[in-house]
């Protein structure tokens, strides 16, 4: 597996020195490397590769090119953290959303607050939603965590442009009426001003 993550890492590397203010956008396309011991997901990364992914049961949910991976949206209970990409078996677009009570970050630079936190599904502070279909349902979570590992800023030339979060999340839960277990989730995601939402308290 090693031997992927250098050739990914120089890649990164000349994208970085490439950017300007006017091609930005740069820095929000996704690195998607396979883990080979978990077919179908990407691997865990802490580099700003813009990718997640989990087992829901045996199928694949994983980010792609064409849907953002992630949105940040606070309102004045919650903050909500959305991954957004498709379940591979189905190529059904799907959204699975924590959402964290009582955490109000001012900006997307404050999410580094969250470095090495761990978060349990089944404590009060945290409610688990999943979107399919135009259906939206809250999870009855048995046993979970949420990780983030870590959250750091991502610099372009000395500046700070974005606040990379790096993490794993895994659970057994009830959709519906039906069991669940959303295993293996890991995610290195980019948040700015473009996918963080902050509405009137």
């Amino acid at each position: 597996m090693k031997h992927y993550i250098f050739p990914a890492m120089v890649c990164l590397v000349l994208i970085f020195s490439a950017c300007s203010q006017s091609d930005d956008f740069r820095l929000s396309s996704s690195i998607f490397i396979h883990d080979d011991a978990h077919p179908g997901l990407p691997i865990y990364s802490e580099w700003g590769y813009n990718t997640f992914g989990a087992y829901f049961d045996r199928t694949p949910f994983v980010s792609d090119n064409y849907l953002m991976p992630v949105k940040v949206t606070v309102k004045p209970d919650t903050c909500q953290i959305a991954f957004t990409g498709k379940l591979q078996s189905k190529n059904e677009e799907a959204t699975l959303t924590f959402h964290l009570l009582n955490y109000q970050p001012n900006n997307f630079f404050d999410l580094l607050s969250l470095d090495k936190k761990t978060f349990s599904l089944v404590d009060e502070e945290i409610i688990v939603t999943f979107l399919q279909d135009k259906k939206i349902d809250t999870l009855n979570v048995m046993e979970g965590e949420l990780s983030v590992k870590r959250a750091q800023k991502l610099l372009v030339d000395k500046e700070e442009k974005k606040v990379v979060l790096s993490g794993t999340f895994s659970m057994k839960a009830a959709i519906g009426n039906e069991p669940v277990s959303i295993n293996n989730g890991r995610f290195d995601v980019s948040v700015d001003n473009i996918n963080f939402f902050k509405g009137k308290n």
